[in-house]
């Protein structure tokens, strides 16, 4: 389709990083197709003084890398006009998936959207553009997107404990096809019109610990592996996902100041944070930092694996990261010691955090949303359900 056409690459100019291609025009000249996207921004270059220094490199060269491949496969799905500069489709149904999911952001099918509610899309947005990247599918057209495909997504989103989530993502893409089939009409039919929701809505998920049995189930994870504990009360003082706290490097922490930053690329709501810790907490991970530890080593990572269970070998910072699905592992064997009811989970953490904020430390919920992140109220009420704000009494009145 485009043998005009040669082979992307990164393309750098001194610090300056581009994404880079070589086209033949309609009279046969060689040209450049080059485009920067975002790889020059601040995230990866730093000015000091004159100079732009490079920084995040590993990560500067993987999104590079994705950035390459979704170039390739747009010239494998799409014809690059020499004249216009840009890729084109006969069918409009050929054109990526992606660039649906973006339009749809601003359809109004009854009333405008809201600002929250096009932040909260865009969000889902970013998940599913970093599934399709990591399949080489960043490209995909709208009428190769399968409800097979939407499954294997959604049970990834499932698998993470974010069961409720796996329905909310179902729901924002039927909209999505619904709007391409009756809106657009570029869809014959909508594919994920047999797929169901779980619909758990009224079962107890994620609900916080009474804190007899937080205690005990502390208790029991020390005894089981102490990373693995150390790991629960980092989820309950930071208010953080695990997922998000394992993929925490040691440049994240400053240890001086007692504090975490989050990079909005390992947070859901993609904002970057910054939390502090308890002092007794900070005191203990400090205690433990192994020597030699590197500014890339991984938070509660590991160095392989030995013994007979081939079990990893844990360190508070190592050079590989542990899979989460090794300490959901360890969460299922506390399940099972202590016969823990349906409901109480690895969440469950970050939930009784905000029980504890709400209840002890007395904080708003505009306190809750600006240390989590979130984006507006709404979601507040299924981590505070168990959660009862103290009276304030006030004299001189009834």
């Amino acid at each position: 389709m485009n043998k005009h056409c040669e082979t992307p690459f990164v393309a750098k100019d001194k610090s300056k990083w581009y994404i880079q291609f070589w086209y033949k025009d309609s009279f046969g000249a060689r040209k450049p197709y080059k485009k920067a996207y975002d790889l020059n921004k601040a995230d990866y270059l730093k000015k000091v003084g004159n100079n732009l220094v490079e920084i995040n490199k590993t990560e500067r060269k993987s999104h590079a890398q994705n950035l390459v491949n979704s170039l390739k496969n747009s010239l494998l799905k799409q014809y690059f006009n020499p004249n216009t500069r840009l890729f084109e489709s006969l069918d409009k149904a050929d054109l990526p998936f992606i660039g649906y999911l973006k339009d749809f952001v601003n359809y109004n099918p009854r009333k405008k959207r809201s600002d929250n509610t096009k932040e909260l899309y865009k969000s889902y947005n970013r998940v599913i553009e970093e599934f399709l990247t990591k399949r080489n599918l960043s490209a995909i057209a709208l009428n190769k997107v399968t409800k097979e495909l939407v499954s294997e997504f959604l049970l990834k989103v499932e698998d993470n404990g974010k069961t409720g989530h796996r329905d909310n993502y179902l729901r924002y893409l039927k909209g999505c096809f619904k709007y391409c089939v009756d809106y657009l009409e570029v869809l014959p039919k909508n594919p994920l019109q047999i797929l169901n929701t779980i619909n758990n809505q009224d079962s107890e998920t994620n609900k916080a610990y009474p804190s007899e049995l937080l205690e005990l189930v502390l208790a029991e994870s020390k005894k089981l592996d102490y990373h693995f504990y150390l790991l629960l009360r980092l989820i309950y003082y930071t208010l953080r996902r695990p997922s998000e706290l394992l993929a925490l490097q040691y440049k994240n922490f400053d240890f001086d100041k007692g504090t975490i930053s989050f990079h909005s690329s390992i947070i859901k709501t993609n904002r970057t944070l910054s939390t502090r810790l308890p002092k007794h907490l900070l005191e203990e991970l400090k205690n433990n930092i192994p020597r030699g530890v590197k500014r890339d080593d991984y938070f509660f990572g590991n160095v392989g694996r030995a013994g007979k269970k081939n079990e990893y070998i844990k360190s508070l910072f190592a050079s590989c990261k542990t899979p989460f699905v090794h300490f959901q592992d360890k969460f299922k064997t506390i399940q099972k010691r202590l016969n823990l009811e349906k409901g109480y989970t690895l969440y469950s953490f970050k939930h009784s955090g905000i029980v504890y904020a709400i209840e002890e430390m007395q904080w708003s919920d505009y306190d809750i949303i600006s240390y989590t992140g979130h984006t507006d109220t709404a979601i507040l009420g299924r981590y505070s359900r168990d959660a009862k704000r103290p009276v304030k009494e006030h004299t001189g009145t009834i």
